[in-house]
């Protein structure tokens, strides 16, 4: 230790000494159980590391080195030195304002303090104090700054503004006061006197010294529980620390703890004290609930200070001779939270990581063994390397800290090399606007990654990069291109997709009115209309006739009716922008049996009559055709009804063959058919329209006429006689 105006010094390695002399004497109980914490890491920093204190807010660090004049600003977050401070002489104690994120340095052989603006790492100002400034605290809430002056006799504490960097008040205190420590909820500051064996207490509103209570051997630190209002006093000639009730004033309990205990430092989330053991080279834990020392902790050589990050439970304690900091994690026993280990492939490599805690931990394969070419990291739970067999290798891999242990069996599956990626989905199906689109690019087995390497594609629509589905709901119309390309370790492959995208789909509307008949044994097919799909047909009621049925897609109603019947029922055609329902009622007839044309003969016609006869062949339906020779001219056969009918225009003789055909066969027969002459009618007279004319005119014609006929009729049978 330095030789230099700090008395204190001196005292300082006396009660080492002395403490030395009583750890050995001390009973081993006042020693912990097996520690369930850690030293995480160690950081290096400036010369002879004396004070630390902790900004929670910014997760910073601050570290005064008592041999190099300056103040080491650590990162909480990387545990890395981003600064250090030049500051006054031999600077030993350090406190921080997160409010105003100020920080407070004593410089022991300069008689003041150095302000630093946390955020620029500045020293902003250097307040002038009493002798041998030792130790320094802060009450954020009144921003209050007290300062222990230890050199010489003295026996002051100076009170600062920290708005205004003035020292406002001297307080008198007892003999060389070496610790501080504010509790801002009571407004109450208590003052270790290190030659006088007991802790001034301090009305913070009225500076005035309202006890004293006495305490162990040289006390040197103290630290205050603010929430549960407990002070704790460490004497480092006794190698204990005071307990002393804040609201009583009264010493509770004196804890045994390491040799030479010089800082004291508290988290009140925890309600946990760390007291470090300068003279054994070790840190004492408390439980403030108990007042049992719950665990001692192994540290680097002549610890001094210690500061606790409530916030991320972690502790700092700085080494004065091994110029490091030790950083100090509440050790839990790990749990394995990697539920398994992904598949792995032949000649891919591989990494997954098992996850079972913070560090430090050692992970190994407890039983079984890992797929051949893989590895475990003992430090960081990573299964890696490059498979080279195909198989499954079930094993267990346990996680081992200072706290216990855990494990958990995984299997591992090793497929064949990778082949490279071939796309065999030849087209993607057409979407409609509105409408929730899914189709799947298939490229082989995975992993596989899809990306729309070219074009876009439809608005509404994305690809996820890992199945292939290409999915969502299409919000505009039209025709897009584009280009997927499979990915994979082996290579990759691509195509090209057109996706026409059609308007939103409109609420189905019926407009089949009725269906056709059926007959049984005869194919049946009949088509229910809705409007433009893509639709969905059902029977919503009621059932098709047996035999039938009704395809969802198109509407059809098809097959071959197996019983005669009347069945009624509801269609329903739906879509996505609704649905529309109409009840149909199908008969279903009997068989069809082989036509038997019963009409033996057609009746003869005559030239200029209408004629009709009908050839009946049982029951229909049943088509009629002229299968060989040619009706009489002027007729015509209805290929329904079997009906022969018009108007002869000749005479003759016709000779035909008519043929009856339904479902389940033919007959056919053949007519001759007479046609005549048409009948020669008697002229009669009145037909002349001679009788239309007056009687005079007419009745001479008529006269005239008459025996023309009669002469021409006598010379007619005249020849004939002849």
């Amino acid at each position: 230790m330095r030789t230099h105006t700090r008395s204190h010094l001196a005292r300082v390695a006396l009660a080492l000494a002395s403490g030395l002399v009583l750890a050995t004497l001390a009973p081993l109980t006042a020693q912990a159980a097996t520690s369930t914490y850690q030293v995480t890491s160690t950081i290096p920093v400036g010369s002879y590391p004396e004070g630390a204190a902790v900004n929670a807010t910014t997760n910073t660090v601050y570290v005064v080195n008592d041999g190099g004049n300056s103040v080491s600003v650590i990162d909480g977050a990387t545990g890395v030195v981003t600064s250090t401070i030049p500051v006054g002489s031999y600077p030993s104690a350090v406190a921080v304002n997160a409010t105003t994120n100020t920080v407070y340095v004593t410089n022991n052989g300069g008689n003041s303090v150095s302000v630093i603006d946390g955020a620029t790492g500045v020293v902003t100002s250097t307040i002038p104090v009493g002798s041998s400034p030792y130790a320094v605290a802060v009450n954020a809430t009144t921003n209050t700054v007290y300062v222990a002056n230890n050199g010489g006799s003295s026996v002051s504490v100076s009170v600062i503004d920290g708005a205004t960097g003035v020292v406002t008040s001297t307080i008198t205190v007892g003999s060389n006061p070496s610790g501080v420590a504010v509790n801002a909820t009571t407004n109450t500051v208590y003052v270790g006197n290190e030659v006088g064996n007991s802790v001034s207490v301090i009305d913070g509103a009225t500076g005035v010294v309202t006890s004293t209570i006495t305490v162990g051997s040289s006390p040197y630190a103290v630290a205050v529980n603010a929430t549960t209002n407990t002070v704790y006093v460490t004497n480092l000639g006794s190698n204990s620390v005071s307990v002393i009730d804040g609201a009583t004033g009264v010493v509770t309990s004196t804890i045994p703890v390491g040799s030479s205990p010089f800082w004291v430092a508290v988290n009140a989330t925890t309600n946990t004290v760390y007291v470090t053991n300068s003279g054994s080279n070790s840190v004492s834990v408390i439980d403030g609930a108990t007042g049992v020392v719950t665990s001692t902790i192994p540290v680097g050589s002549l610890p001094y200070g210690v500061a606790v990050n409530a916030t991320t439970n972690t502790v700092y304690v700085t080494n004065a001779s091994g110029n490091t900091v030790s950083v100090i994690s509440v050790a839990v026993a790990p749990s394995i939270t990697t539920s398994t280990l992904p598949a792995a492939t032949v000649g891919t490599p591989y990494s997954a990581t098992v996850t079972a805690g913070t560090e430090p931990i050692t992970f190994t394969v407890s039983s079984g063994t890992l797929p051949a070419g893989l590895t475990l990291n003992s430090t960081t739970g990573v299964v890696s390397g490059t498979p080279t067999a195909t198989g499954s290798a079930t094993f267990t891999i346990t996680a081992t800290n200072s706290a216990g242990t855990d494990s958990k069996a995984y299997t591992i599956a090793t497929a064949a090399a990778v082949v490279v990626p071939t796309i065999t989905t030849s087209t993607l199906p057409a979407a409609t606007v509105g409408t929730p689109y899914s189709a799947t690019v298939t490229a082989g087995t995975g992993p596989i990654t899809f990306t729309v390497s070219s074009g876009t594609l439809p608005a509404g629509l994305t690809l996820n990069s890992t199945t292939g589905v290409v999915s969502g709901t299409p919000t505009s119309t039209g025709s897009a291109t584009f280009t997927l390309t499979a990915t994979n370790s082996a290579g990759t492959n691509s195509k090209t997709y057109t996706v026409a995208v059609a308007a939103a789909a409109v609420v189905p509307s019926i407009t089949t009115s009725t269906l056709p008949a059926a007959t049984v044994g005869t194919p049946y097919s009949a088509t229910v209309t809705a409007g433009t799909g893509p639709i969905t047909f059902t029977v919503s009621s009621g059932s098709l006739p047996a035999g039938l049925v009704l395809d969802s897609a198109t509407g059809v109603v098809s097959g071959t009716p197996t019983s005669t019947g009347s069945a009624t029922f509801t269609l329903t055609a739906t879509n996505s922008a609704g649905t529309n329902s109409k009840t149909y009622t199908v008969t279903v007839a009997a068989a069809a049996v082989v036509p038997s044309i019963t009409t033996s003969t057609l009746p003869a016609a005559t030239v200029g009559t209408p004629y009709s006869a009908t050839v009946a062949a049982g029951a229909g339906p049943i088509t009629f055709t002229v299968s060989s020779g040619t009706l009489p001219a002027g007729l015509t056969l209805n290929s329904t009804t079997g009906v022969v009918s018009g108007t002869p225009t000749s005479t003759g003789s016709a000779t035909f063959t008519l043929t009856a055909t339904n479902s389940a066969g033919t007959n056919s027969k053949t007519y001759t058919v007479t046609v005549a002459a048409a009948a020669v009618v008697a002229p009669v007279l009145a037909a002349t329209g001679f009788d239309v004319l007056p009687w005079g005119v007419g009745g001479v014609l008529t006269l005239l006429v008459g025996a023309v006929l009669l002469v021409l009729a006598a010379k007619y049978r005249r020849s004939h006689a002849a």
